[in-house]
């Protein structure tokens, strides 16, 4: 043994920003928290994610 302590390098935690959304959005987060266990920050990323790629762009009428 070397007696060399190995730290592994971490990627830069991203910056994250405050986003405001309806309480009841909120309430439907915590209920997908209850029964995932996943954490809602973690959740409204998964969210805007898939939103942002499966997302269409038309025309007003």
């Amino acid at each position: 043994m070397s007696g060399k302590i190995k730290i592994k390098k971490e990627k830069e935690p991203k910056a994250t920003s405050a986003v405001f959304i309806d309480v009841d959005l909120i309430e439907q987060l915590k209920d997908i928290k209850s029964e995932t266990g996943m954490p809602i920050s973690k959740l409204v990323e998964m969210f805007v994610a898939y939103g942002i790629e499966n997302h269409e762009v038309v025309e007003e009428d």
